[in-house]
């Protein structure tokens, strides 16, 4: 896909690429590098951020016999298949499996794991704590001993440094706590559009895209023919 999306292929299409961190000045300009930009409307397409950084786990290099995984989200739910098919025992901690899909396809998933070994907890984390060289979980039933935890549950929105408060910081209200995701930026914001990762429910860009900016934008074209 990226040689359809390179800066020349971009350039020839009239869009200006600029390879520069930027942050608000106020509610209609930006500034990126030595440039200033003005604009009627801003599209924020940052990524979202684990709250707990779990990228290490990609460069563990030992097998753990027993593996506890906090979070039953794409992350969690793939590392609770590739683990168990190393050899270690999996039990993973949360309500449900892939929440945001179709109950059926939650529990396919979970049938599908639970015969390749995975043991689910449904329960919520209260509590961790190191016992030796072990991670102990407190839940809300029981507690669970494993050699390796993974906390793959919450994740905010990657927006340091823009200087929303020079926008609209008012107007946000951004997630807080393991378990929140939430960006309130369901409507137009001052014709700030929040698109890709940053907004989607399931933090894919493309089903940001399709269920959120589309609409958005006629929202603002029409607002803007109105006017």
């Amino acid at each position: 896909m990226y040689q359809f999306e390179t800066p020349d292929v971009l350039a020839r299409e009239g869009i200006d690429v600029v390879y520069r961190a930027a942050r608000f000045v106020d509610s209609s300009m930006i500034v990126a590098g030595d440039r200033t930009i003005q604009s009627k409307a801003f599209l924020l397409t940052s990524e979202m951020l684990p709250f707990i950084p779990y990228e290490q786990i990609f460069d563990n290099d030992v097998r753990p016999r027993t593996m506890l995984i906090v979070g039953v989200g794409p992350i969690g739910i793939e590392m609770a298949q590739a683990y168990p098919r190393l050899g270690s025992q999996v039990t993973v901690v949360g309500k449900a499996a892939l929440p945001q899909e179709d109950p059926e396809a939650q529990n396919l998933i979970k049938t599908v794991l639970e015969g390749e070994g995975v043991h689910f907890v449904q329960e919520s984390a209260k509590e961790v704590r190191r016992n030796g060289n072990s991670v102990v979980i407190t839940t809300e039933h029981q507690e669970l001993n494993g050699d390796l935890l993974l906390v793959a549950a919450g994740r905010k929105p990657n927006i340091e440094g823009l200087d929303l408060e020079n926008r609209c910081a008012s107007r946000w209200r951004l997630g807080s706590g393991v378990n929140s995701t939430d960006v309130t930026a369901k409507v137009v914001i001052y014709e700030v559009f929040v698109e890709g990762k940053l907004e989607a429910p399931r933090h894919l860009a493309r089903r940001a895209h399709d269920l959120y900016f589309e609409p958005k934008y006629e929202e603002f074209r029409s607002r803007t023919i109105q006017q």
